[in-house]
């Protein structure tokens, strides 16, 4: 960071305006001087006023305060400061000091406009007091007291920072290097450190429900680490349960065979009982086709009576189809002479017709003769009409003229008074116009400030969703984990049921004398009781999926959990960084949205009222180009109306001679017409072509009538002789198709054509019956191979074999069969049963081991970042510790040169104490001693202390350089303390300062020191009093010459 140029008004003793251009004493050593309250001091005021908001003391951080007392309330105090910040683009910031306080009254808020930080080309970044000061932290990365530790010795506090406790250091190091990101490690370490230990905590639970099932507890937990004492154990349950399932399955083989021989018996009395049911089936199969052969020699003398009847059939059709025929033409011929009779009356009727149209013509030709002369007459009569039409039209246009000569003069006086009240208009316009640039800025401001207070509310507001997404998830996460208790309680209950029957189940079976396969006890004084809610192993399988399925469930839960959490915590991490840079103060547990609300109601009533005074200057300025332009037009028109005036002047004479002129022609056109009209002539010779058309349209249809009547009559004469002779030819065809039915009827033998039809069924029945008279002749050869055939598969006696015994015995050796399958399955489900909680062991001990290796490395890494290990300090005070070292190595080059070589700073190590805030706290090592002794800074003398503030300070801003991870400062101010040290000390740290300009460093000294000020006299800035005010002075011979 460096500052570039200062400018202040009304500030501190400056009445008036100062400005300083620091940018010529880059690289540079300088000097500050002036008299003994000239406002020295108030420079560096100035520059943190202008940054941070305060002044640079710890007595003057009121910005009240450092206005200039001599100015009105009115006057405008304030400083401007241009600076090249960390990102080496240049930044200026413009901020007014508050109203001075008076006794019972508060300090007037300076206003959000006065305050406003820049960039190089001039535009606006952010206005407000709190966003700016929030901005220019970012961009320098020094909050106040940093800056001023690092760039800054103040007037009577220079050793703040060397006298500081470890607290105070460790924050102004936490913002100069950054080492924030440290201590968060450390908490997301611990976090991790918790999720493996109830990783670690979940699999020994597991591990103990699974030993459970087969070696119950004895009262102490036991953990997963010690599993290699069970597993031989398990190991051994597995061989008993594989001889136990292998002596069940020989047992099981040989009742299976017993039962196959048995049921091959069983199978040949069947097949013999089979045959002779068979015989007696086919026997009773014949005998009911047999019985049915007199009906079906009935069907078939149907059948041929039916074929008989469709060959004959066609010869009935045909006799019906032309009698059909012969029927249709009689109408057909009856209607046809009605036709022609009525043909011939309208013949007669056309005739009549004709003769009387004939009688029209004499009258049509005279008036057709008439046409001409009353034509002519109608032609003179329209010209007299158009020439009295002409002479009107002439009059209206005279009085059109004399009308528009007296509307042009009332224009004319209306256009200057329109002219006198649009130039006050305009007037009033540019004024308002000119203001509109201001009040666009002003607007584009308050916008700005609404919408990104409108975004952080919309933020915060999104927290409470984000809240319930992780009430949610936690609900999930303890539903989850309470799912999971419950399936594995329950698993572990139904096992310990489960292997509690199977100790009933070989209880029962245990006769008196009798080994128990599981002790090899012969005596058996408590035997396990049977229950009947003892469960099968289909119900244990499922318990356990149900238990895995809930332990995979849980997992994605917890998961969920801590993704909610970090982004509900990263969401409020960034609105409370963006609540305090908008609202300037910390992000409130609650209340925050009202506050916002507040902000956002005051903002958008003062943005309306911009806006509608932005609306009203941009609508004059909008109105300003039509006002001009309707100026313009007016005096166009009062040029126009004018000449309009000359024209129709002269156009009002023209038309007074052409009247005259056209009343003459007129009355000479109307001579002749003896008072006729032209529409009395044109109603006459309508009259005419009226009698002529209808004369003409009476022959021409008396005419049409006659030659359609005569073609009629022609034609119903030739219809109706056509028609007589299809009749006769249709008689004929019905003569010959009854000679033919008649043979066919002899043929066939039927007495008459009603017997035929009742014989004369469709073809479909008549196949149907034929179908079935062969389906019966078929069944009956059928049933006769068949009896045949059966004959051959009758047994020697012929007598059923009985089969009780066959299915007694079945049923003896299916249950015998099936005890020793539930045996089986019990020793197969046992022998299961273990081996999958013998690999689930397996399983978890491998899985625990990847747990445990990390759970080692996250508790030894949580010792190093917290500070619980053997140096018992955390990651970031040690992070510190390193980099003030740093810091103290580049002090102690300074303070080894000015102090003659007798002092030196060391860092404080002995007794720092776990979780304490200590670490970074120093001594002076005294050389002259002859120990190097340590002693405490307090100890030093006022000279020895501001030479060790100075060797510090400069040790920092070095350091800072060099490793200050974007944040650095090219500048520093001291204010007094050289005239503390003696000569020779004195020299030695004016060559300290001496040496800062090879560096490129922009160091300033205010001093009141003879010698100092004497060496600076070519390059120094001067403050002096005057009457109205200090004033400055700026003297830089060296880089002007």
């Amino acid at each position: 960071m460096m500052i570039q140029k200062l400018a202040l008004s009304a500030f501190g003793p400056y009445a008036g305006r100062e400005e300083i251009d620091f940018s010529q004493f880059a690289g540079e050593v300088f000097l500050i001087g002036g008299d003994t309250g000239a406002g020295k001091t108030t420079i560096f005021d100035a520059i943190c006023f202008a940054l941070y908001g305060t002044g640079s003391g710890s007595l003057r951080k009121d910005g009240s305060t450092l206005r200039n007392q001599d100015a009105g309330r009115k006057a405008e105090s304030w400083v401007e400061l241009t600076f090249t910040a960390a990102n080496g683009r240049g930044y200026t910031v413009h901020r007014a000091t508050a109203e001075l306080k008076s006794p019972g009254r508060k300090t007037a808020a300076v206003p959000a406009d006065q305050v406003r930080l820049m960039d190089a080309d001039g535009s606006v970044i952010c206005t407000g007091s709190r966003t700016v000061t929030e901005e220019i932290k970012r961009l320098t990365g020094f909050d106040r007291d940093t800056f001023l530790r690092v760039s800054v010795l103040p007037q009577g506090e220079f050793d703040r920072f060397l006298t500081a406790d470890s607290r105070t250091r460790g924050e102004t190091l936490r913002q100069i290097f950054g080492t924030q990101l440290y201590e968060n490690y450390a908490k997301i370490i611990q976090k991790w450190q918790k999720k493996v230990d109830e990783q670690m905590s979940a699999v020994n639970s597991a591990y103990e429900l699974l030993l459970g099932r087969y070696f119950p507890a004895d009262g102490e937990q036991r953990f997963i680490s010690g599993a290699d004492v069970y597993i031989p154990k398990f190991e051994q349950l597995l061989a008993e349960c594989d001889e136990n399932r292998r002596a069940a399955a020989e047992e099981c083989d040989r009742i299976s065979q017993k039962s196959l021989e048995n049921n091959t018996r069983k199978i040949a009395a069947e097949k013999a009982n089979a045959a002779i049911a068979e015989w007696q089936s086919a026997v009773s199969e014949k005998q009911a086709l047999d019985a049915r052969a007199g009906e079906f020699a009935e069907r078939s003398a149907l059948l041929a009576r039916q074929k008989q009847a469709a060959s004959a059939f066609p010869s009935l059709e045909r006799q019906e189809r032309s009698l059909s025929r012969r029927n249709s033409a009689e109408k057909r011929f009856e209607a046809a002479l009605s036709q022609q009779q009525e043909a011939e009356r309208a013949l007669e009727t056309a005739q009549q017709e004709r003769a009387r149209a004939q009688e029209l013509i004499p009258a049509r030709e005279k008036a057709l003769g008439a046409l001409p002369g009353l034509e002519a007459l109608l032609t003179r009569c329209e010209e007299a009409r158009a020439a009295l039409e002409k002479c009107r039209q002439t009059e209206k246009l005279i009085e059109n003229a004399r009308a528009l000569l007296a509307e042009n003069a009332a224009k004319s006086g209306a256009c200057e008074n329109s002219s006198e009240k649009l130039a006050a208009e305009i007037s009033a316009a540019e004024l308002l116009a000119a203001g509109s640039a201001g009040a666009q800025a002003e607007f584009r401001e308050l916008s700005a400030q609404k919408e990104r207070a409108a975004a952080l509310s919309q933020e915060i507001a999104a927290l409470g969703e984000f809240r319930q997404e992780l009430a949610a998830a936690d609900g999930a996460s303890q539903k989850a984990a309470k799912a999971l208790d419950e399936a594995e309680l329950a698993s572990a209950e139904l096992h310990r049921k489960y292997y509690a029957g199977e100790a009933a189940r070989l209880a029962q079976k245990l006769g008196k004398g009798e080994k128990c396969p599981v002790c090899g006890s012969t005596e058996h004084p408590f035997p396990a009781p049977w229950t009947e809610d003892i469960p099968t192993r289909e119900q244990l399988e499922k318990a356990e999926k149900t238990a895995e399925k809930r332990r995979s469930a849980k997992s994605p839960a917890d998961g969920a959990l801590a993704e909610c959490f970090g982004r509900l915590e990263a969401k409020r991490s960034s609105a409370a960084r963006e609540y305090a840079q908008v609202m300037g103060c910390e992000f409130p547990a609650d209340g925050a949205g009202k506050a916002l609300a507040e902000l956002l109601e005051r903002l958008g009533e003062q943005s309306r009222e911009k806006q509608a005074r932005l609306a009203e200057c941009t609508a004059a300025e909008s109105k300003l180009p039509g006002l001009r332009a309707e100026r313009e037009r007016l005096e166009q028109q009062k040029s126009a109306l004018s000449d309009e005036n000359s024209r129709l002047n002269a156009e009002l004479s023209r038309l007074n001679s052409e009247h005259s002129a056209q009343t003459a022609a007129a009355e000479e056109k109307q001579s002749g017409l003896e008072g006729r009209t032209p529409e009395m002539l044109r109603q006459e010779i309508a009259s005419k072509k009226a009698q002529i058309k209808q004369a003409d349209e009476l022959c021409s249809r008396a005419d049409e009538g006659f030659s359609a009547a005569s073609q009629a009559a022609a034609s119903a004469k030739s219809s109706a002789v056509e028609l007589r002779k299809a009749l006769e030819e249709d008689e004929a065809e019905v003569s010959a198709a009854g000679a033919a039915l008649s043979q066919e009827l002899q043929r066939c033998g039927f007495e008459s054509a009603d017997e035929l039809r009742r014989y004369a069924v469709p073809q479909e029945r008549t196949d149907a019956l034929e179908r079935e008279i062969q389906q019966h002749q078929q069944a009956l050869t059928k049933a006769q191979t068949k009896l045949a055939e059966s004959e051959k598969r009758l047994p020697e006696n012929r007598e059923p074999v009985p089969l009780e015994q066959y299915i007694e015995e079945e049923k003896r050796l299916s249950a015998e069969l099936k005890s020793r399958q539930e045996a089986l399955a019990g020793y197969a489900a046992e022998h299961s049963g273990v081996e999958s909680t013998l690999a689930e062991i397996r399983a978890r001990v491998e899985s625990s081991r990847a747990i445990a290796s990390r759970q080692e490395m996250l508790r030894r890494l949580n010792q190093v970042v917290n500070g619980s290990g053997k140096e018992r300090i955390s990651f970031e005070a040690f992070i510190q510790m390193r980099m003030f070292r740093g810091v103290l190595e580049e002090a102690n080059q300074r303070l080894s040169v000015m102090s003659g070589g007798r002092y030196r700073f060391a860092l404080r190590t002995q007794n720092v104490r776990a979780n304490a805030v200590e670490g970074l706290d120093i001594d002076i090592i005294d050389y002259n001693s002859g120990s190097e002794a340590r002693r405490d800074v307090s100890t030093l003398s006022g000279g020895e202390r501001f030479m060790a503030s100075f060797a510090l300070a400069i040790g920092l801003s070095d350091h800072t350089l060099r490793q200050g991870a974007g944040r650095r400062s090219d500048m520093l101010f001291i204010d007094e303390g050289f005239s503390s040290l003696d000569g020779d000390t004195f020299a030695l740290a004016f060559d300290v300062i001496e040496k800062l300009r090879s560096q490129n460093r922009m160091v300033g000294i205010v001093t009141h020191v003879a010698e100092i000020q004497e060496h600076f006299r070519d390059r120094r800035i001067y403050v002096r009093k005057t009457r109205s005010g200090s004033r400055i002075d700026v003297v830089n011979t060296i880089r002007n010459s």
